[in-house]
């Protein structure tokens, strides 16, 4: 079974449904370290999808297709055919780095938008402790994340 959120990077198991940023950001308000502004105008764009939104948006796109086809050219209008999509589980870490490395990921990923949202660099390394914290708290020593990916291949057909 796919999750409804496909990747722990977003919300992990433990974190009640609550994003690991989210969590972050507001234990660092909560301790007056940040602003809350910061939590408030912080936005990362992730993009994470599940099956049926590649096969919904397959659908979208063969409805905008129809739409555009011009009237009385007899022709059918070109449609796009859902070859294969599947989401595969993926593992994001190593036991060697422990929680530590994938926070590192997570924190590469995510710092630019945490940044663009105010955060000052003196109060950076407290969010930052705090990802950490939450990713050993979370994932423990292997800090192995799960999460899922997606591949999909769409063609063209007339």
């Amino acid at each position: 079974p796919i999750p409804a959120t496909p990747h722990q990077f977003i919300v992990s198991k433990k974190g009640n449904g609550s994003a690991i940023l989210t969590r972050a950001l507001r234990a660092c308000v909560d301790q007056g370290r940040i602003p809350a502004s910061v939590l408030e105008r912080t936005i990362v764009p992730f993009y994470l999808r599940t099956v049926p939104d590649v096969e919904q948006a397959v659908e979208h796109a063969n409805q905008a297709l129809l739409r555009k086809q011009p009237a009385g050219t007899g022709a059918a209008p070109p449609r796009l055919e859902l070859v294969n999509v599947r989401s595969d589980l993926t593992r994001t870490g190593n036991e060697a780095e422990g929680p530590v490395g994938t926070s590192n990921l997570f924190w590469s990923i995510i710092a630019g938008s945490v940044r663009a949202a105010g955060l000052l660099p003196h109060q950076e390394q407290h969010v930052k402790q705090e990802v950490d914290r939450i990713f050993a708290q979370d994932f423990g020593a292997s800090g192995i994340v799960e999460g899922h990916f997606i591949s999909a291949t769409v063609k063209r057909v007339q």
